[in-house]
């Protein structure tokens, strides 16, 4: 036991064995002192909104005045940073692209937008970080919501790549060359989507 090195350095006038209840007392010391450690390794665990987890999670909802609804913690998560990245952004491009990579924890060269040409205020998501929100469990829509929680009020964003265009035909021989099969130069056809689209798809409690 631990407890062994303790109970040598005792006087030789008390009993050392293992079995002895001296060695018993001071076990039951060890034990004690061994789980208030690890209750305080928990608290400050907890303390990391990465890492907290159940009715700590809801407890950080309650501070932040977002509420859970039907998500899971990795979901409530993503949620919750939303809200604190909207506290944080300021509504310039690069105040965006850290606000998203905060959201979805990720690192910001994961993530890029862009201007669509002759449309006044509309962007699009060039590049998301694609992993991290298919583990997350969200759909195409969730995402996008949860994006434009940190755009400005006036500017729409577009990102149909999370979706996709791939369809397959209702007849025999039907064709559509943005919607089929494509060519090799992959200059015709249409193209799966980063994200799946979950039959439980909700809207989100923003």
């Amino acid at each position: 036991m631990m407890t062994d090195k303790y109970t040598r350095q005792l006087p030789d006038s008390f009993a050392k064995s293992s079995d002895s209840n001296n060695s018993k007392l001071l076990n039951i010391n060890y034990e004690a002192l061994r789980e208030f450690q690890s209750d305080i390794a928990d608290v400050y665990t907890m303390v990391d909104l990465d890492k907290a987890a159940g009715v700590t999670l809801d407890l950080y909802g309650d501070m932040l005045g977002q509420t859970r609804g039907r998500l899971n913690d990795i979901q409530y998560r993503v949620l919750l940073r939303g809200i604190i990245a909207k506290n944080l952004c300021k509504g310039d491009y690069a105040s965006i692209i850290e606000a998203v990579s905060l959201i979805f924890n990720c690192d910001k060269s994961e993530i890029s937008f862009e201007e669509i040409k002759d449309r006044v205020c509309v962007i699009y998501a060039r590049k998301l970080p694609y992993m991290v929100i298919l583990n997350s469990g969200f759909s195409a829509k969730q995402v996008i919501e949860i994006i434009k929680m940190v755009l400005p009020v006036t500017v729409r964003l577009e990102a149909d790549n999370l979706e996709g265009t791939f369809e397959f035909g209702t007849a025999e021989n039907e064709y559509n060359e943005l919607k089929g099969f494509g060519n090799i130069e992959q200059t015709i056809g249409g193209f799966l989507g980063a994200l799946y689209e979950f039959d439980d798809n909700f809207d989100l409690p923003v």
